[in-house]
């Protein structure tokens, strides 16, 4: 008995420890990190609120980045690869771009484990010297970084940066946080990092993403 209850014990303390580990590492992934990113010269965005998506044109606009890539443009998200560039009143520049595959939009993932995957392929690996630049909201930021830096290899610079805060994004910490602790646990799985055969871009040739 004195042995099952030792070992009860230590798990409960394990299970305790990451527990902690898992709380800070949400709290730490909701702030932006840029410092350095002008080493980045790839964005990519989550689709989810619009916000995102204008905040990750910024970057293009001001010239922070050469490349953009928009995943998850599909009908789910109220988005369309063919009517985006109007309806978020893309630049004679962004349209430029868009026709260029400087951006890219990609309507095939279904969740945030595909858009990281799918980000994967499209950087290629390795992917850029420079690191990258990881779009979304705050809310979403934690389950994003944490899925993108597993899919990712070791290593790999990626830089955070969001619209400004919400009430949206209040309102869904809470749920957002139990969604992070799961993916914190499965993206350490083989199975999470393998793209589902229906994302178009892991069948493409990466993107040439500069150093």
């Amino acid at each position: 008995m004195q042995i099952i209850r030792t070992a009860l014990e230590g798990m409960i303390v394990s299970l305790l420890l990451l527990a902690i580990v898992i709380v800070a590492d949400f709290q730490r992934r909701l702030d932006p990190v840029m410092t350095g990113a002008d080493t980045a010269r790839t964005a990519i965005v989550f689709t989810g609120q619009f916000d995102r998506i204008d905040a990750a044109l910024a970057l293009y606009e001001q010239d922070k980045v050469d490349q953009l890539l928009i995943s998850g443009v599909g009908p789910g998200s109220g988005l369309r690869p063919t009517t985006l560039a109007d309806q978020f009143n893309f630049s004679s520049r962004a349209r430029a771009a868009l026709a260029s595959g400087e951006i890219q939009l990609s309507a095939d993932p279904l969740d945030t484990f595909q858009n990281a995957a799918e980000t994967a392929c499209w950087l290629g690996n390795p992917p850029p010297k420079g690191g990258v630049i990881l779009v979304t909201s705050v809310s979403h930021m934690p389950r994003a970084s944490i899925t993108l830096e597993r899919a990712l290899p070791k290593g790999t610079m990626i830089f955070r940066t969001t619209p400004a805060r919400t009430a949206i994004d209040d309102a869904a910490l809470r749920i957002e946080f139990g969604k992070f602790a799961y993916s914190w646990i499965y993206s350490l799985l083989p199975a999470a990092r393998q793209p589902a055969p229906h994302l178009k871009l892991c069948s493409a040739p990466p993107a040439d993403t500069a150093p």
